[in-house]
């Protein structure tokens, strides 16, 4: 792992996130919301775009306008797209091409 992509406090404590313990984050109103692989969630007050913005663009894409998923974690792209945990997520008819563009296609 590479150096954390944010800590984040929690009781008095900070924690180091990795950016590769990421599965995916949504957004609602003015809080993102987090998914690990160890199926933890956190929060943190921010935008969607910034907290992308934050992120190495080429393990990351958006899929809606509340979601971002980490490309490695994604298992089935349909009429929605199933993640590796089992997660369901919605996808946007305009973000469903880009996130195709980042597999090859057989």
């Amino acid at each position: 792992m590479g150096r954390p992509l944010l800590f984040v406090t929690k009781n008095g404590v900070n924690e180091a996130i990795q950016d590769e313990e990421i599965v995916y984050f949504s957004v609602s109103d003015n809080y993102v919301e987090f998914k690990l692989t160890d199926n933890r969630k956190f929060k943190i007050r921010s935008s969607l775009q910034l907290a992308q913005e934050r992120l190495p663009a080429e393990s990351f894409c958006r899929i809606h306008r509340s979601y971002v998923v980490r490309l490695n974690h994604v298992r089935l792209i349909g009429e929605t797209v199933i993640m590796k945990n089992g997660d369901e997520l919605p996808i946007g008819r305009e973000h469903k091409a880009e996130l195709l563009n980042h597999f090859e296609c057989f």
